[in-house]
């Protein structure tokens, strides 16, 4: 059993904005993305962690309906565009903290969404190598100690197994 913490963070998030036309509802979401990525610049967030998606555009409808309550149709109200950004860094506990705080800009006039980030560890494969040498060296210290107790001596290796890796959040039961 170790311990090793996240060394990587990728966090997505996206800006939104509604209006009659494509061109004020694009000029609401390049706003919008520039106070994004000027907040994360501000927080220590590097430029080159932080990219922006396409604009995707939607047209609004909503229902019509006739004087006696029957449907009749459907009323455009506009458009509803949306950008994606997603920010990939080493720098976990700034990436963190600024995921917690970028709500903030709401009042700002941003209409943002921020999923939770995802954290992950680039250098699990020397971790396993670090673990299967410990167990190694405990499987031979417990055989010594077996052979010394039977009045035998060790020989060589016969056979060999590796169990399972098992990767879990501290102080929980989530595997990852």
């Amino acid at each position: 059993e170790t311990e090793f913490s996240s060394d990587l963070i990728v966090w997505n998030g996206f800006i939104t904005a509604e209006a009659q036309n494509v061109e004020a509802g694009y000029a609401q979401i390049e706003s919008s993305k520039k106070k994004v990525y000027d907040y994360l610049l501000s927080k220590g967030i590097a430029a080159d962690a932080v990219v922006f998606q396409f604009v995707n555009v939607n047209k609004q409808y909503e229902p019509v309906y006739s004087a006696n309550g029957s449907w009749a149709g459907q009323r455009f109200t506009g458009y509803r565009l949306s950008q994606g950004f997603t920010v990939e860094s080493k720098s976990v506990d700034a990436v963190e903290n600024v995921s917690r705080e970028i709500s903030s800009l709401i009042a700002q006039g941003v209409s943002i969404e921020a999923m939770q980030p995802d954290y992950y560890y680039t250098k699990l494969d020397d971790v396993k190598l670090s673990l299967i040498e410990k167990a190694s060296a405990d499987a031979r210290v417990r055989a010594e100690k077996i052979a010394v107790n039977a009045g035998a001596k060790l020989g060589g290796v016969a056979s060999a197994r590796m169990g399972v890796f098992q990767i879990t959040g501290a102080n929980t039961n989530e595997e990852f």
